[in-house]
């Protein structure tokens, strides 16, 4: 009886460390293939892309293109190492992502040895750097991408002398690095940004490749990079999709989220639930929800610029999601900017993920019903509002709500942004410049672009707005059909200043879908008495203020916007300047401030600010 009780004990204990042992991520690369390449372009995937292009004309033209930019970067001298900065390598890491993605590319859609040995030797001299600037480890990450994917994809044309070389610089710049950033647990490691999502992404992929020849590096990589990358998006989506760091960021975070997810699955068959994320699947909307109705714009809140990168990653999230609308809308972008070259520009460095992700139309875009409304929140919440979904030149003004705490966030809450005519008369300054003294510290709120007051909202008595507010946006249904309404609460963000203040966004149109006008309005309770308030917006048309300050005509690319006040007796427009206080910021040449300056009246009565906006 003794001996079956130890027995039953031992076997417990046994099971139990089993399924422990089951349990780590790293035990997925018992399913690693020893073949390459098997990192995102598998030879199954270069064999169905070369039938595709041959009956696919967009797909065929995208092949063309990359391999006409292979032919620019054959003769090219190769990466060098520079920190121009004094901080960053950044910018040599996308050079090498760009360079061997696309010779490597060209190489597997052609067979032609020149581009082949192009990104052979740029893989050898970064390899040959004496680090990849472990400090700002974005730069290490990004590199050991490049030189996984090289390393990977041109396997079998690689000598063993190459091999070994670029091995050893993978396994010691990059996979090295990164353990000792897991092991001290770095701040990017349990973070919740786009660091989180390109660290990680690097990490992984250089696993994936390395794994025959470092396989204790690999293991070690992914018990700690995937716990990290789970934890580090889990609440970034939730609950509708919204990017916390703004659209401009969304290519760059979500992009080597979804790079990961493919990559997992690609290789192992799992993806360890991170395609389960809350909201990852919704992001692709928010993606569509935010651009401007031309496609070229984006709203920039926090720290991006208003151009709408195309992604490849609305292929990607086609493919884990079953979403073929996400694929569709992206491939018509992307078939306007082969035909083109214009605006918005192609997200370089992954451009061959273009052709890899590439899928067929499903349908045209004119068979998706999209929404005139959309609430998009999240740690910002951001609500857009459209006159039509079909036409190019339609009136929409986004507004947002949102959290001023958020990674690379601004003190913006209530901060809008217009566009009409296939032009965007208000503006968002977006980002400064990353290397000034403080901008992720104590002096980020000293720097003009960064605060309200350079901001689409409200500033009064010339103070910020509070640091860590948040703001809550909703839509509301007025049950009629031709207009639409958003709101933003931004109390909480004039703390100590005011007691309430909300803002409403509604846009209008005739009962034929035309005419479109906006109309945003202000209110206020609970201001000191004479305290000043001042409306503003920033934009880089021409503005003509009427005699009676009650009307600004705006010019801008040969249309004009009429600006009218339905607000408070005695309001007028002023034009204001956009001019930072310091020299070393960015001086915002180009760009002027419609303003509007009124004082509170007796305390606790409302207050109101309301402006209208319609063609001219």
């Amino acid at each position: 009886m003794k001996f079956r009780i130890l027995f039953i004990l031992a076997f417990v204990v046994l099971f139990g460390a089993t399924q422990a042992h089951a349990e780590q991520p790293s035990d997925a690369l018992r399913k690693l293939s020893t073949k390459h390449p098997r990192l995102l372009f598998s030879a199954q995937r270069e064999a169905e892309l070369k039938k595709l292009r041959k009956t696919d004309p967009v797909l065929d033209s995208l092949v063309k293109s990359l391999v006409k930019t292979a032919d620019k970067m054959v003769p090219q001298p190769v990466t060098e190492y520079k920190i121009p900065d004094g901080r960053r390598l950044l910018q040599a890491s996308r050079s090498a992502i760009d360079r061997v993605m696309t010779l490597s590319f060209a190489f597997r859609m052609t067979g032609e040895k020149k581009y082949a040995e192009a990104a052979t030797a740029e893989m050898l001299a970064v390899c040959k750097f004496k680090d990849w600037n472990p400090s700002h480890f974005l730069d290490t990450a990004e590199m050991a991408f490049a030189v996984a994917v090289g390393y990977d994809w041109l396997y079998d044309e690689l000598s063993a002398k190459q091999r070994k070389a670029i091995e050893q610089g993978l396994i010691e710049n990059g996979l090295n690095a990164g353990l000792k950033h897991y092991e001290r647990n770095y701040w990017w490691v349990k973070g919740d940004n786009n660091w989180n999502q390109v660290c990680n992404g690097g990490m992984l992929a250089g696993a994936i490749a390395m794994n025959d020849v470092a396989p204790e590096a690999a293991k070690k990589i992914f018990d700690a990079g995937i716990p990290s990358a789970k934890s580090g998006i889990a609440k970034m989506y939730t609950p509708d999709g919204a990017y916390p760091e703004g659209p401009g960021y969304w290519v760059y975070g979500t992009g080597y989220t979804v790079l990961t997810i493919m990559a997992l699955n690609e290789a192992l068959g799992t993806d360890f639930g991170l395609s389960q994320t809350e909201g990852l699947d919704k992001t692709g909307e928010a993606r569509v929800g935010t651009t401007s109705p031309n496609g070229k714009l984006h709203f920039n809140y926090a720290d991006g610029g208003a151009g709408s990168a195309i992604s490849p990653a609305m292929f990607a999230l086609t493919t884990i999601y079953k979403k073929p609308f996400y694929a569709d809308w992206h491939r018509v972008r992307l078939e306007n900017w082969l035909k083109t070259g214009d605006r918005p520009t192609l997200s370089t460095r992954f451009r061959a993920l273009e052709a890899i992700w590439y899928l067929p139309q499903t349908k045209p875009l004119s068979q998706y019903p999209l929404p005139r409304a959309n609430l998009f929140r999240g740690i910002q919440d951001v609500a857009t509002l459209y006159s039509s979904r079909s036409d190019p030149n339609a009136m929409c003004i986004a507004i947002k709500g949102g959290n001023n705490r958020a990674n690379h966030g601004h003190l913006d809450i209530g901060t809008f942004v217009l566009d009409w005519q296939g032009v965007r008369w208000a503006v968002d300054l977006g980002s400064d410049n990353y290397n000034m003294p403080g901008y992720f510290g104590g002096k980020r709120w000293t720097y003009y672009r960064l605060v309200n007051a350079s901001h689409n909202t409200l500033v009064i008595d010339g103070k910020n707005q509070n640091t860590s507010a948040v703001a809550p946006a909703t839509l509301v249904d007025r049950k009629i059909e031709n207009q639409r309404v958003a709101l933003v609460n931004m109390s909480e963000a004039y703390k100590g200043q005011t007691a309430i203040a909300y803002r409403r966004a509604t846009l209008e149109t005739d009962a034929n879908g035309k005419n479109p006008t906006v109309t945003l309005t202000d209110e206020l309770a609970g201001l000191t008495e004479g305290s000043e308030i001042r409306w503003g917006m920033v934009t880089e048309a021409q503005i003509k203020i009427s005699d009676d300050g009650q009307t600004a005509i705006l010019t801008q690319e040969g249309k004009k916007l009429r600006v009218e006040i339905d607000g408070e007796a005695g309001q007028k427009f002023e034009i204001g300047s956009t001019k930072p206080p310091q020299k070393i910021e960015k001086q915002n040449t180009g760009t002027r401030m419609l303003v509007i300056k009124d004082k509170a009246p007796e305390e606790g009565t409302k207050f109101f600010f309301s402006v209208l906006f319609r063609g001219e």
